[in-house]
């Protein structure tokens, strides 16, 4: 479906699977929500593609992925609910794992600005792709994946500038990639992380690999409540993550840190080869347990960690020593 250039100020709903929705420009084939419409585009059938296109100015989010309104509008079609691998013990539906899932999705040249509360969202969902598109002036997240296990979720070649937070992802586990991207000027870079509020904690398995993230610690940016502030990566009660090979600098807070989250602590996670500058603390550990629960820290480029001397204490190879805020 080819779309000409103009300004259309409507909703989209695409329950189709299999579509491809293409702008013939990006800057001029413009969704505007004129802050009174929900979302932008809605999407809740597999295999749909969003490309060359700009969606601003939605009261919600500018493009949506939701497995739960997919899996909806499943049980209640003739063919019934499937296989029933989406439901719990209890028989609940449980979004995010099994068939209660848009499968396949990706977004591509988006540009998605001033949005109330998320730019691109893909909530469980999985095998899904957001490339090449860019964030701005949404309150919580400009790039968002959420309570999918496995998620098998590539994030690459993204820009998010003057968010509440570039990149989210609540329990979102399971093969998520966010590679080389930039990350500026939010209030916090990229926080995978573990919570409640959402099925399928905790987190795990997401790599940060080859970032630029600089400066996300803009007090001149749209606000979250109870919102973190003033670090580049940010690992809330996450397990089994790997930060890798990012460039981290210019943050009042910390560069990266590892800290827990509500009831969640952060297990397993591994910090390795990053290059980090101009932070408060380069590098930070912080745990209410006794013991650094596997997290370690090594061949960082670094001048400031807290504890001191982080990789001594907590190598990638060795021995871990115990430690304690």
């Amino acid at each position: 479906m080819l779309i000409e250039p103009g300004t259309y100020r409507e909703s989209v709903w695409i329950d189709t699977e299999r579509i491809v929705v293409r702008g013939l420009d990006r800057n001029t084939v413009i969704l505007d929500g004129g802050y009174e419409l929900a979302d932008g585009i809605l999407i809740s059938a597999d295999g749909v593609a969003i490309e060359n296109l700009t969606v601003r100015r939605y009261r919600q989010n500018g493009v949506l992925v939701s497995g739960a309104i997919a899996s909806i509008s499943r049980a209640t079609a003739p063919s019934g609910p499937g296989d029933g691998s989406r439901y719990g013990s209890a028989g609940e539906v449980v979004y995010g794992m099994g068939d209660a899932v848009v499968d396949g999705y990706r977004v591509s040249y988006v540009t998605v600005a001033n949005n109330g509360m998320y730019g691109l969202y893909a909530f469980a969902a999985r095998n899904g792709v957001f490339e090449h598109s860019y964030a701005s002036g949404h309150s919580d997240s400009g790039f968002y994946i959420g309570q999918c296990r496995p998620c098998n979720a590539l994030l690459r070649n993204l820009i998010a500038e003057r968010n509440a937070i570039g990149y989210y992802g609540t329990n979102a586990s399971g093969d998520v990639w966010v590679v080389e991207s930039v990350f500026h000027n939010n209030r916090l870079g990229i926080a995978p992380n573990s919570q409640d509020a959402e099925r399928l904690a905790p987190q795990a398995d997401t790599w940060i690999v080859g970032n630029l993230v600089v400066d996300n610690d803009d007090p001149v940016t749209p606000e979250i409540s109870m919102g973190f502030f003033g670090a580049g990566i940010a690992v809330g009660g996450g397990t089994s993550n790997s930060v890798l090979r990012n460039r981290v600098e210019g943050h009042d807070g910390a560069g990266i840190i590892v800290l827990p989250m509500g009831a969640f602590e952060p297990i397993g996670n591994t910090i390795r080869g990053n290059v980090l500058s101009g932070n408060g603390f380069d590098l930070v550990l912080r745990l209410r347990d006794a013991g650094p629960g596997s997290n370690c820290f090594a061949q960082n480029n670094f001048v400031t960690s807290d504890p001191v001397g982080i990789e001594s204490l907590l190598p990638c190879e060795g021995t871990m020593q115990a430690w304690t805020d």
